[in-house]
């Protein structure tokens, strides 16, 4: 490996914390099967011979519930520790996939899709936390969840491929039973690589609920993923419409995840280096003018080609997204905090669906796109509008962070001088030297905490 491959790699992947490996092997194992997530349009449309409003219908159902439990798991994971969330999470959802793979009749799916997406993501927001809380600094922190998010394009990847070839030679419905595997081996990864939940100090005051910063960029979020979404939810009908069997879906479903795991690692010194919310107001212009693009075209290459752009908004929106939830979060409240901004994903299919529908009954699919490329530069606009309020919480926050960490710093010196000095330490003194052995060695990382978060 020459020299200038050692300094990418170094300063792509290393220096990070331990528990960003342990904890994203375990996102690699539960994402590796979201086979359920990738081809549901496709299955209902082409296996149960559903209508586009029909799988409208289901989609919707699916959304709201992902919608639903995202919020849930980021609050529990505030609350009961992360590694409970993880772990209790993915077992439901296998046992969720499997129930939804047998539902026939709309009603029955309706009701399974919703189970189905209430489960599917609630533990990821608790996954976020532990990388979150894992890292020393803004910089390290950003660098830890943009890789995460491509950790999950890159088991996209395997999804995509794999699930096409399921569909092609067993059948669609022998994907709920993969993905259940999937979530069973990410739930017994859980358990024995994340930690042992220990009580955590209670969250700060204030509810996410109340929050204008948090609602205003979640709200912006979900206006350019409802452009995004429309590759799940109006695409797919038009490929089963033009008879492209399920191989050829799942490697123009693969194009996206694809394009995310060879591109982002090259990016990957901009996505840090680069203030998050500019990230965040390209990537949705970028995505709401791709997907207007592909979905003017026609046939499997124009769809696959331009694909890339509104995959780079992807990149740009949601590797940078998280780092802009995390800057803005109160002390215990991370995972709350990014757990409502991921339902996010979940509320933009219920829209997607929705206008979707109501835009091709007015105007046909020519409206859709417009509509799209509208959305998307709109939702850009006003993430740029944001930056001045993100960047005084973020300083507000990283002030908070460095008082207390010169404070405990100070406390464990003390604690370390009665030790030298042979005397016995006071009981206060001593828990706090055990608690926080390494905050004397954050302070120097914790005195940037501000100019870091200035910069993200």
């Amino acid at each position: 490996m020459t020299s200038a491959a050692c300094r990418w790699r170094a300063r792509t992947f290393g220096g990070l914390p331990p528990a960003f490996w342990r904890v994203g092997a375990v996102l690699a194992v539960g994402r590796s099967g979201v086979y359920v997530q990738l081809f549901l349009g496709y299955y209902l449309a082409r296996s149960l011979g559903l209508s586009a409003g029909q799988v409208s219908v289901v989609l919707a159902a699916w959304g709201a519930g992902w919608a639903a439990g995202t919020p849930l798991g980021g609050w529990l994971a505030d609350r009961v520790g992360a590694r409970a969330v993880i772990t209790g999470g993915n077992v439901i959802a296998a046992v969720a996939y499997l129930g939804a793979g047998m539902a026939r009749g709309l009603p029955a799916l309706v009701v399974t899709a919703g189970i189905v997406g209430l489960a599917q993501d609630a533990w990821r927001p608790a996954v976020m936390a532990v990388i979150a809380g894992a890292a020393s600094g803004g910089t390290q922190r950003k660098r830890c969840l943009t890789l995460a998010w491509w950790l999950v394009q890159v088991t996209g990847v395997f999804a995509a491929l794999t699930g096409g070839l399921i569909g092609a030679a067993a059948g669609l419905r022998w994907l709920f039973a993969a993905n259940a595997a999937a979530a069973l081996g990410a739930a017994l990864a859980a358990r024995v690589l994340v930690p042992r939940d220990v009580r955590s100090p209670r969250p700060a005051p204030g509810a996410w609920v109340g929050d204008p910063l948090l609602l205003g960029f979640t709200a912006l979020t979900v206006t350019a993923l409802a452009v995004e979404a429309q590759s799940m939810v109006a695409l797919p009908v038009r490929f089963a419409g033009t008879g492209i069997p399920p191989l050829a879906t799942g490697l123009i479903v693969a194009v996206n995840p694809l394009t995310c795991a060879v591109v982002q690692p090259l990016v990957q010194g901009w996505l840090v280096r680069l203030p998050s919310l500019r990230l965040c107001a390209a990537g949705m212009a970028l995505t709401g003018a791709g997907i207007a693009i592909t979905g003017s075209g026609h046939g499997l290459p124009w769809f696959a080609a331009t694909s890339v752009i509104w995959v780079l908004g992807e990149i740009a929106l949601l590797g940078a997204g998280s780092a802009v939830v995390a800057s803005i979060a109160p002390p215990g409240r991370v995972g709350s905090y990014l757990g409502l901004w991921q339902a996010s994903m979940g509320l933009a299919v219920v829209t997607a669906a929705a206008a979707g529908a109501a835009l091709i009954h007015v105007g046909g699919l020519h409206l859709l796109w417009v509509s799209c490329a509208g959305a998307g530069l709109a939702s850009a606009a006003g993430c740029a509008c944001l930056a001045g309020p993100v960047a005084a919480r973020s300083a507000r926050l990283a002030g908070g962070e460095r008082q207390v960490a010169n404070r405990r710093g100070r406390q464990a010196a003390a604690a370390a001088a009665f030790t030298q000095r042979g005397r016995p330490t006071p009981p206060g003194q001593r828990a706090v030297a055990a608690v926080c052995t390494d905050d004397a060695n954050r302070v120097t990382s914790a005195k940037v905490t501000i100019m870091n978060r200035r910069n993200s």
